[in-house]
């Protein structure tokens, strides 16, 4: 389907839902990639699913990616879909944009679920724990300034630029997945990246964290572990439950 502004998606609405996921996919990843895990929330949500400008069939109407463009693509899908509270879903790329909308609308959003999303300046919060040695490799492994394509290379240039807790969650309930696993070698920079994500989650006093040791992609990786926290995270938001 395409929406008036040209944005390409897929809308799976289950009547017996009372809450919609929004899922804001990861750098270069579509619609179609997708599909399958739209297809596993809808057994308990309604879901949608829609590719950014540049994206499949949506548009790119603008060269340079930021947040903001992105914010107001999505914006304007769920107003024309009359979409309200919504759940956003980011995997990795996609859930720093969800914060940012978040920011940015605040009204349109019930609570937030990112999974593999990078740590804005991580490396430099971190630079000086690191032994002298391995700190060229460790910021070579952190960057996400990896060409893939015109597109993806300006939406990873354009959130390098951003400190994101600057973006408030505005006391929105939030759930963040990290990967604790980046090497058999690198148990001790894997330590060095929780404590910076437990860190900054204190500071929102909002968050809630969950943790896997299955490598980069936990979704695919720890599919099992990834559904039962969700769950648990959008029953605890309805059931009024202290968060």
């Amino acid at each position: 389907m395409i929406s008036s502004k040209g944005i390409e998606y897929h809308y799976i609405t289950n009547t017996y839902a009372k809450d919609c996921v929004v899922i804001n996919t990861g750098a270069n990843v579509t619609i179609e990639d997708n599909r399958w895990l739209q297809d596993e929330l809808a057994k308990r949500y309604s879901v949608l699913l829609f590719n950014r400008g540049g994206y499949g069939r949506s548009p790119l109407n603008t060269k340079v990616r930021t947040p903001e463009v992105v914010s107001q693509e999505l914006h304007s899908l769920l107003i024309e879909l009359d979409i309200k509270n919504a759940i956003l879903l980011g995997p990795s790329l996609g859930g720093l944009y969800g914060r940012y909308f978040n920011y940015k609308y605040p009204d349109l959003v019930k609570a937030l679920v990112a999974v593999d999303s990078p740590i804005s300046f991580i490396f430099e919060k971190i630079e000086a724990h690191l032994p002298k040695d391995i700190k060229q490799f460790v910021q070579q492994e952190l960057s996400l300034l990896k060409s893939i394509n015109p597109v993806v290379d300006s939406e990873l240039l354009e959130v390098t630029k951003l400190e994101f807790t600057d973006f408030s969650y505005h006391q929105k309930p939030v759930l963040n997945f990290y990967n604790t696993y980046l090497g058999d070698d690198a148990e001790f920079v894997s330590q060095l990246i929780v404590d910076v994500a437990k860190q900054e989650a204190e500071k929102e006093g909002c968050v809630r964290l969950a943790f896997s040791a299955t490598g980069h992609d936990i979704i695919s990786n720890d599919l099992d572990f990834f559904l039962a926290t969700f769950h648990r995270f959008i029953d605890d938001i309805n059931s009024d439950s202290k968060f």
